[in-house]
């Protein structure tokens, strides 16, 4: 089966199945695993082109998340089955991975690394139902500020953090800088798609108003790679793992 996938977290799923001799290519954004860069590239996101489609001739098209719904029907109308991934809760994290194992006929794979999941976050969650909860504002984007959602502050709260503004499957949404100052967290987590650990924490820390909050006042502004975070795939447990080590330190 000739596969083309078109978001990095179904790239990602695909390689840690042993499915990449199917992938004939991805986009200019699927980084992970790196050999993952090597495969051709037909655009980006939504700047998807065509004409590459078609000369690879794939039998599937994989797509994901809410912004790609727009090109699903053009997709189709070139004649090739489109499969749509959009995950939102952890749960549905975990039934997409077993999904694109049934597709490739790769079940007992998928159902390995869903229970290898499950089981390193369960252990997760029961070390820090031990320590100290901590309120947490996780940005997903600066411009406008976009508190993260969907699966996100699940990953929060396994780690011992308790999101604000936000509640597990809840789409990622705009919210004002006066509510993040009224929530005061302990931890500001700058989550920036395509931005990750190079976003400017002094910057955010000087925000209007911002000087009250605990996690400024504490240095608790952190940035951290996006891809940890904002991709549904198995690396939701380094990204779990990260925040558990940042909110804790050593507390343990």
């Amino acid at each position: 089966m000739k596969i083309l996938s078109l978001a990095q977290s179904n790239t990602e799923i695909l390689y840690a199945l042993g499915a990449e001799d199917q992938v004939v290519a991805n986009t200019k954004y699927c980084d992970h695993p790196p050999h993952a860069k090597d495969k051709p590239k037909v655009g980006g996101w939504l700047d998807v082109k065509d004409d590459l489609i078609r000369e690879y001739h794939p039998d599937i098209i994989l797509t994901s998340i809410l912004v790609q719904d727009k090109i699903i029907s053009r997709l189709e109308l070139m004649g090739v089955e489109v499969v749509h991934i959009d995950p939102i809760t952890l749960d549905d994290v975990y039934a997409s991975i077993i999904r694109i194992g049934r597709l490739v006929e790769k079940d007992e794979e998928a159902q390995q690394i869903v229970d290898e999941m499950k089981q390193k976050l369960e252990d997760l969650r029961q070390k820090s139902l031990k320590l100290p909860r901590l309120k947490v504002y996780c940005e997903e984007w600066h411009n406008p500020s976009t508190v993260a959602g969907n699966w996100v502050p699940e990953i929060i709260q396994i780690a011992g953090g308790d999101p604000i503004l936000i509640n597990e499957g809840e789409r990622s949404k705009e919210i004002l800088q006066e509510q993040v100052i009224a929530e005061n967290p302990d931890f500001v987590i700058l989550s920036l798609t395509g931005i990750g650990a190079l976003a400017n924490v002094d910057e955010v820390k000087k925000r209007e108003g911002w000087n009250v909050i605990t996690a400024v006042q504490q240095n608790n502004v952190i940035a951290i790679n996006d891809a940890l975070l904002n991709r549904p795939s198995m690396r939701l447990v380094e990204g779990a793992q990260l925040l558990f080590d940042f909110f804790h330190q050593e507390k343990e």
